[in-house]
């Protein structure tokens, strides 16, 4: 599968992990979806939170409870996103 967890990583209950994703210094919560090629470091995944493809979450970012973040979003600097919001694919890019 090819799934990178590392340390100082916490995973909850039914997450599904997409093949090719990295998850470091982080905390996901219960019931989440994480795509493939997927990058999660230094930051905190609320439950129930969907993630597409190739997203990179760096940075102290926060990912509130019911999101989804659609393919091809780069989150860092501490970004907060509030609970059940949608991310379009490529809308944030913060490098």
């Amino acid at each position: 599968n090819d799934v990178k967890l590392l340390p100082f990583t916490v995973i909850g209950k039914d997450c599904i992990i997409g093949e090719g994703s990295a998850i470091s210094e982080s905390i996901v919560f219960d019931n989440c979806k994480i795509g493939k090629n997927t990058i999660i470091r230094n930051s905190i995944i609320a439950a129930n939170v969907t993630i597409g493809n190739n997203v990179k979450i760096e940075g102290n970012s926060i990912v509130g409870e019911g999101t989804i973040i659609e393919d091809d979003n780069i989150l860092k600097s501490g970004i907060r996103i509030n609970i059940n919001s949608i991310i379009k694919k490529g809308e944030i890019t913060f490098n």
